[in-house]
C-alpha cells in the first residue's frame, strides 16, 4: 500500500499440516518515503493497522492491498483435506 508517506507490504503466510489443521500469520515491512519522523510514523501506523485488520479477519488484507505473489500449495495436503481451497 502506498499512502504518500511510503509503502507498507503485508506478508501473509499459511501452513497446513497432515491433519488438515491450518495456521496463518501476517507480518509487515515498511519503506518510508523519507527518513523524516512524519513519514516513519505514518507508515508504521499504517502497517500496524494492516496487521491488526489481517489478524482480525482470518489474514485477509484490508481494502487497498492486493496480491503480488502467491506460492504453490502442496498437493499432498490439498488432496488429503476435503474442502481445502485450491487457488
Amino acid at each position: 500500500m502506498d499512502g504518500g508517506n511510503g509503502r507498507v507490504y503485508l506478508i501473509v503466510v499459511s501452513a497446513t499440516d497432515s491433519g488438515c489443521a491450518v495456521a496463518f500469520g501476517a507480518v509487515t515491512v515498511v519503506v518510508p518515503k523519507s527518513n523524516s519522523q512524519n513519514n516513519q510514523d505514518a507508515v508504521t501506523a499504517a502497517a500496524a493497522a494492516a496487521k491488526a485488520f489481517a489478524d482480525a479477519n482470518n489474514e485477509a488484507p484490508p481494502a487497498g492491498y492486493f496480491v503480488i505473489g502467491d506460492g504453490p500449495r502442496a498437493e499432498a495436503v490439498v488432496g488429503a483435506c476435503p474442502g481445502f481451497f485450491r487457488g
